[in-house]
């Protein structure tokens, strides 16, 4: 069994639902696998004293091993990966929380874990997951398949076997990593395609840079195929005001990202064949 802390991330939106012992016990269920630590990453919430007894109550029933506040981390990790706080406004919390949850893991692989997911049934994807990832270090990041997305994996994986997509997309909703790949400055890359991201015309966010990161330096996600994850109503942050400038960008982006989508992307395949 490697060593690998599962990793829940929290806030305003979602601490009804994670901070409870039925949750966190579901989750654990879900992957089948014997962590060695669950934390979780609490961030923007209004009242702090009490989301801390509240998590503090888990620790202490032996339900999760910690819980991390994002404000009390961001600036020591930050130094870590070489990144100013102004560089990720005005959409902060759709990346300090990620950049938080790497730092204060543990173990040498961590699994992020998105409240408004869960795997259509449970099984051990991390195990083999893992096992592959030793295989080769190109392999950065491994993950289940989101239900429904078999159509676009294909198209956008430069390979296919029985168990798994190979391509080189990120995604933040559920990751499994070694910590040591992350706690690294590899957040200054842009790439064309990464501009998909919803929020791409108005800052770049931790999915978008560890997207553009993977594609600038041939890293590779594997999906594991065997079983789907859903993903519910999301529960987060609001996004930020827009005004007529963005909304045109926006749509200008949309555009890129489909040509790429529908030509460079299928001549990209074909050089990088594993």
């Amino acid at each position: 069994m490697f060593s690998v802390d599962l990793i829940i991330n929290c806030y305003e939106g979602t601490q009804e639902k994670v901070l409870s012992k039925i949750f966190i016990h579901e989750v654990l269920n879900q992957n089948k696998y014997n962590f060695k630590n669950v934390f979780i990453v609490i961030n923007n919430v209004r009242d702090k004293r009490s989301i801390a007894k509240k998590a503090g109550k888990l620790k202490k029933e032996g339900v999760i091993n910690g819980y991390f506040f994002v404000e009390d981390y961001i600036d020591k990790v930050l130094k870590f990966v070489k990144i100013k706080k102004g560089d990720l406004e005005p959409i902060l919390h759709y990346s300090d929380w990620a950049l938080v949850s790497i730092y204060i893991s543990k173990s040498a692989y961590l699994l992020h874990w998105d409240p408004d997911v869960y795997l259509e049934r449970s099984i051990d994807w991390v195990s083999p997951s893992l096992d592959k990832m030793m295989s080769k270090r190109s392999f950065m990041v491994a993950s289940p398949l989101l239900k429904g997305s078999s159509g676009v994996m294909r198209h956008e994986s430069y390979q296919e076997d029985e168990n798994y997509f190979y391509n080189d997309d990120f995604s933040d909703q559920i990751f499994l990593v070694r910590k040591k790949d992350f706690l690294r400055p590899i957040y200054g890359y842009n790439h064309i395609y990464s501009l998909r991201f919803p929020l791409a015309h108005i800052g770049s966010v931790f999915e978008k840079r560890i997207d553009s990161y993977m594609k600038r330096q041939n890293k590779i996600r594997i999906i594991f195929k065997k079983v789907p994850y859903l993903h519910l109503k999301n529960n987060g942050f609001p996004y930020p005001k827009t005004n007529i400038f963005r909304v045109c960008l926006h749509y200008i982006f949309m555009v890129i990202v489909i040509v790429y989508y529908h030509t460079f992307l299928s001549i990209k395949k074909m050089l990088l064949r594993l």
